[in-house]
């Protein structure tokens, strides 16, 4: 009779009419009900994540340029979206001297070396492409690392401004593009080409593509800071900054914030 009354007790009316086994199952849909709308926050937040673009991040960050040791080194990995999941930031990138074999020799040839430009594997690279534009080979010399140079004295020209740059940094400071197109035009060909980085899922800094030359200027100078605009990040990154930051709503804002903490925001009075 014990367990009779017991279940009877179990079974018993509540306030307003209820069982416990029917608040219990209220309570059970009441669970699964918060499941749904977890899973559809989250669902909504990749949604989010998946649309960002480095568009949305125009912000510059100080970073010292010697903590850049490593760049990315196959343009097919380069997209549009600011979180990308993947390997990328494992099999894609390489120690700087490996991964942009040329530039970087090029660099520490003319301005530790001191040694005439037309001595380079970038002169060379360079006069290779433009002499077969010029004999139709090729359409498009700058894929094939003239830049934006079709004929010889183009390229002798190109590296004049990167000789004039470097005595820039050296003599003046580390100028952003848009401060460099505001004094002196002819050091700059577009004003948003700042030096570009990505972080890998550890939130380690990666050269991305732009900016290598004036990089490693940098590095030889020993420039304490510079600025540097954040193309990319690591989904791993993210999804860590996106779990730190849960009292922001949007996910903008979230990694932006994380950014912030993890590289402080360019000054122009710097």
């Amino acid at each position: 009779m014990a367990k009779e009354d017991q279940l009877k007790g179990a079974m018993a009316k509540l306030p307003g009419g209820q069982t416990l086994v029917s608040v219990s199952r209220l309570a059970l849909q009441g669970f699964r009900d918060l499941r749904l709308l977890g899973a559809r926050l989250v669902g909504a937040q990749n949604l989010e994540l998946k649309a960002l673009t480095f568009h949305n991040f125009r912000d510059l960050y100080s970073i010292d340029p010697n903590g850049i040791d490593r760049s990315l080194n196959h343009r097919e990995d380069k997209t549009n979206r600011f979180v990308a999941s993947g390997e990328w930031d494992v099999v894609s990138s390489a120690p700087l001297p490996d991964a942009k074999p040329i530039l970087y020799e090029t660099v520490h040839m003319m301005f530790v070396d001191g040694a005439h430009y037309r001595e380079t594997p970038q002169y060379r690279q360079m006069r290779d492409a433009v002499t077969r534009y010029r004999a139709g080979e090729i359409a498009r010399p700058d894929r094939h690392g003239a830049y934006w140079c079709r004929d010889l004295p183009d390229i002798d020209r190109y590296f004049e401004i990167l000789q004039r740059v470097y005595e820039q940094i050296r003599d003046e400071g580390y100028r952003t593009q848009e401060q460099l197109a505001r004094e002196n035009g002819e050091l700059v060909k577009k004003s948003y080409d700042e030096i570009s980085i990505c972080l890998s899922r550890d939130g380690t800094p990666i050269l991305e593509y732009d900016g290598t030359h004036r990089l490693l200027m940098c590095q030889i100078l020993n420039v304490p800071s510079a600025p540097v605009q954040v193309k990319r990040v690591h989904a791993d990154w993210a999804k860590e900054a996106m779990d730190r930051f849960k009292s922001i709503r949007s996910a903008e804002a979230r990694l932006k914030k994380a950014l912030a903490e993890t590289f402080p925001l360019f000054q122009e009075s710097e």
